[in-house]
């Protein structure tokens, strides 16, 4: 099932045909895992700028060449901030939120961890978090957001949350799909029809 665009009212690219895409992709970046907003994506994370245009990994040793539609990253992973989704090598919810909390303005970042905190299935818990963010340079601007967002929350806050606690399909991602999520889903088809034959 597709994310729905409330702007455009245009499909968000498929879970399912971005994990193809991914599956595709890793091969050529070795020891790499998808991070960033593709990670967010295939954890149904909502992203409130423009659908992004470019598929983020994230890989111990720079990488070199990240070719067409690729972002590249550099970092060298722990054990517990590496997961995946969908039989695709991708951040952990938390290491996720820590990536996305260096680019989203607050108010953003605060829907973002709304959603990964208040689901039937929460993505990680509001203690978790916390403990990951103050262990952050204290200089690191992500810290002092995520540790502000990860306090308790007011009780006037209740309703709001509620959202988050819907089947995730009724998620909603805002933004606007572009050519390059068409591509992706020719090349998921096309994927899928080889499957088939080989059965």
């Amino acid at each position: 099932m597709s994310l729905l665009l409330p702007e455009t009212r245009r499909p968000a690219p498929d879970v399912d045909t971005l994990a193809d895409l991914c599956r595709l992709t890793l091969p050529r970046y070795p020891g790499a895992v998808i991070s960033h907003e593709t990670a967010a994506l295939l954890w149904r994370l909502p992203l409130p700028q423009a659908a992004p245009t470019l598929l983020h990994v994230t890989a111990p040793a720079r990488l070199k060449h990240p070719g067409l539609g690729v972002a590249t990253h550099q970092a060298k992973l722990r054990n517990d901030d590496q997961s995946w989704v969908r039989g695709v090598p991708v951040t952990s919810p938390i290491r996720t939120l820590l990536d996305l909390a260096a680019t989203l303005d607050e108010l953003a970042l605060e829907q973002t961890v709304d959603s990964a905190l208040n689901r039937r299935q929460p993505l990680t818990s509001r203690d978790e978090l916390r403990a990951r963010a103050a262990l952050l340079p204290r200089t690191a601007p992500p810290r002092g957001a995520l540790l502000r967002l990860t306090t308790a929350p007011q009780p006037e806050d209740a309703s709001r949350l509620q959202a988050y606690d819907e089947p995730q399909p009724q998620l909603r991602v805002v933004g606007r799909v572009t050519e390059w999520f068409r591509s992706v889903s020719s090349a998921s088809r096309s994927i899928r029809g080889r499957s088939l034959s080989s059965c």
